[in-house]
């Protein structure tokens, strides 16, 4: 059920992805973009109370289970795709899971004052932070500017 109201959140075609990964160019395979962030965000800011139950008892919401299939499914093949060794593919993992999942918790923890265009934003700066267009840092500077 809770899948099922998940995945209505995103389009026909990012519900496909597990099934096409062998098949998507590398490109495709960033999943750190607002297609998937957007609904995934917005999921989660009308869902809020059942996330924030996540938070304080994941052994009880099974959020272990609930990842296996998205570190089995996606994770694992998009990084070998990627030509990451299997042997560190637990820490690629972690670090995106975990990383997203500590920003999320701040939202959570905040009520979600901020827009999901704000937190789309944030995550993708994490992962990819933006590189200043000069020595100054000007670039980086007006990137920033986007929080306000």
């Amino acid at each position: 059920m809770v899948n099922n109201r998940f995945l209505s959140y995103f389009s026909k075609h990012e519900k496909d992805i597990a099934a096409k990964i062998a098949d998507k160019q590398q490109r495709d395979l960033i999943f750190i973009t607002e297609d998937y962030l957007r609904p995934y965000l917005q999921f989660i800011l009308d869902n809020k109370n059942i996330y924030r139950a996540a938070f304080r008892n994941p052994g009880g919401m099974q959020v272990d289970e609930q990842y296996k299939h998205l570190k089995q499914q996606i994770l694992k093949p998009v990084l070998s795709r990627f030509a990451i060794p299997e042997s560190i593919h637990k820490y690629y993992i972690a670090y995106y899971v975990e990383g997203i999942m500590a920003i999320v918790g701040e939202w959570l923890h905040s009520d979600c004052r901020d827009p999901v265009d704000t937190m789309v934003l944030v995550i993708r700066q994490c992962v990819r932070p933006p590189v200043p267009a000069d020595s100054a840092g000007e670039s980086h500077t007006r990137q920033t500017d986007m929080y306000r």
